[in-house]
């Protein structure tokens, strides 16, 4: 396992809003220490993600 997702939890929620989608996804680290290690550039990076 790549030692970024070691311990790391992603949670992806859907509801229903008005007849569209709503997608919440959140990210849950260990520790503040594994936190910090994962780096900035999630902003950038979650259009790839989609």
């Amino acid at each position: 396992m790549n030692q970024f997702w070691q311990g790391k939890y992603l949670l992806l929620t859907c509801e229903e809003r008005d007849g569209k989608t709503l997608l919440v996804m959140s990210e849950l680290y260990p520790t503040k220490e594994a936190l910090d290690a994962s780096g900035t550039g999630a902003r950038e990076a979650i259009n790839e993600t989609f």
